[in-house]
């Protein structure tokens, strides 16, 4: 965030970079866009947090594209720092 503004730039966000690195930076600002205007808030997940990582950042059930969705893009993303590691071939 640019430290001038209280403006939100989603691009630069925890949740955006995260799922970025495992979809690419449009189709993530595509999906997460989508998940965020159609989020239906939940008692634990009462809104739409950009500043955290995938598993804190919204209920995955209250958006379009489901639970599962987000869990495979959660699972590759884990792979793949698995892997950066040297802890997975």
């Amino acid at each position: 965030m640019n430290k001038h503004s209280n403006k939100l730039n989603i691009t630069e966000s925890k949740l955006f970079k995260e799922v970025s690195s495992v979809i690419g930076k449009v189709a993530a600002l595509e999906e997460l866009t989508k998940a965020y205007r159609g989020y239906v808030p939940t008692y634990d997940f009462p809104f739409f947090d950009w500043q955290e990582g995938l598993l804190e950042a919204f209920e995955w059930e209250g958006t379009p594209q489901g639970a599962d969705y987000w869990d495979e893009i959660d699972q590759t993303g884990e792979r793949i720092r698995l892997r950066e590691q040297g802890l997975l071939v």
